[in-house]
């Protein structure tokens, strides 16, 4: 894990290839295939689509960096993966709020964003990472509430301008 903890009870750090295979074709192709058929469907229904990756974390992970993460990280792959204008719109709501940003530090979206997002064919992608302190309390274990029901307005605000954005 990020912490160093093991992954597998028995403490392993290989995976037989044939298990590999396995988990690729049951898990990783299929969900990337049904991601695009999506995406492809929805851009033919609509002319553009935006794939939202959401991922939190914890506020605290040394291995990765030293110092607490920002509240929220969009990530566009440096602005290959949206639009200028996308990518300005959801920052204006994220970063006019209570709540620390960072763009594209220290994460740049991920496969899903670097794969998927076309902005040149009307597919944009853009990932957003959250420290789990946004909606669980401090142990970042139990459900928050409030620090959730917060967090729920700021993301409605930006769903509503990049929606403006998009039509």
């Amino acid at each position: 894990t990020f912490l160093g903890e093991p992954l597998y009870l028995d403490h392993r750090k290989e995976v037989a290839q044939e298990e590999i295979s396995r988990r690729l074709n049951h898990y990783f192709y299929s969900y990337h295939q049904k991601v695009e058929e999506h995406l492809t469907r929805l851009k033919n229904k609509f002319g553009k689509v935006l794939l939202w990756d959401c991922h939190s974390i914890r506020q605290m992970v040394p291995t990765i960096q030293k110092e607490k993460f920002p509240d929220l990280i969009l990530g566009d792959a440096d602005g290959t993966s949206a639009s200028p204008g996308l990518i300005e719109s959801a920052l204006s709501v994220l970063d006019h709020d209570s709540y620390s940003v960072s763009h594209n530090h220290p994460f740049k979206g991920g496969y899903l964003t670097r794969h998927f997002g076309k902005p040149q064919n009307n597919i944009h992608a853009l990932q957003l990472e959250m420290s789990k302190v946004n909606y669980l309390d401090d142990s970042e274990t139990k459900y928050d509430n409030v620090r959730a029901g917060k967090m729920q307005e700021l993301l409605k605000k930006t769903f509503g301008k990049l929606a403006e954005h998009l039509i």
